[in-house]
């Protein structure tokens, strides 16, 4: 946009900035896109940490991350695993503390249900900057299900990555 245009746009009243201003009418970052990229990118880090590669899901159909393994020589393992992200600052811990509630809508959670590699739900919790997971495929009962509990003796970590590469290529694992 040229200044000719911008300079050409009607006055408007603006109480914050007094009659007759320019209020710019853009798109707004809400709180609820900053706790969303702040859950991807704690997660990131971890699956960077851990040697392995996430890509990021341009258009969110239900996934967030696509995670890409690497054996001990730094050679891409077949397969890879799919991570959706639910982010909220104040989110629903139940049970004294120990899960995480999330609501999931019933489209998702069939798409997940039907998915040939696992696929993590992980909640994060922005407030503490801290998330946790679960494997969905293993912990959902049936169809229909609208929410799931995401145990936070689960928090994602090191450790919990590669839990995840274990389940995904197959291996015996006592958690997820």
């Amino acid at each position: 946009m040229t200044l000719a245009r911008f300079a050409a746009r009607p006055a408007v009243p603006c109480p914050a900035r007094g009659a007759l201003q320019y209020r710019r009418v853009h798109k707004r970052r809400t709180r609820e896109h900053v706790i969303a990229d702040l859950s991807v990118n704690h997660v990131e880090w971890f699956v960077f940490h851990c040697g392995h590669a996430a890509d990021r899901v341009l258009f969110d159909y239900g996934y967030d991350l696509v995670v890409r393994t690497f054996d001990a020589n730094g050679e891409i393992e077949p397969d890879f695993f799919l991570i959706q992200l639910k982010a909220s600052d104040t989110p629903d811990y139940v049970a004294s503390g120990r899960f995480v509630t999330v609501r999931l809508d019933p489209r998702d959670a069939e798409a997940w249900r039907a998915e040939r590699v696992p696929v993590v739900l992980i909640a994060y919790d922005a407030a503490r900057d801290t998330a946790y997971w679960i494997h969905f495929q293993a912990a959902v009962a049936g169809a229909g299900q609208m929410s799931i509990r995401v145990p936070t003796i689960q928090p994602v970590d090191e450790t919990a990555i590669e839990t995840m590469r274990r389940i995904k290529n197959g291996e015996r694992s006592n958690e997820g």
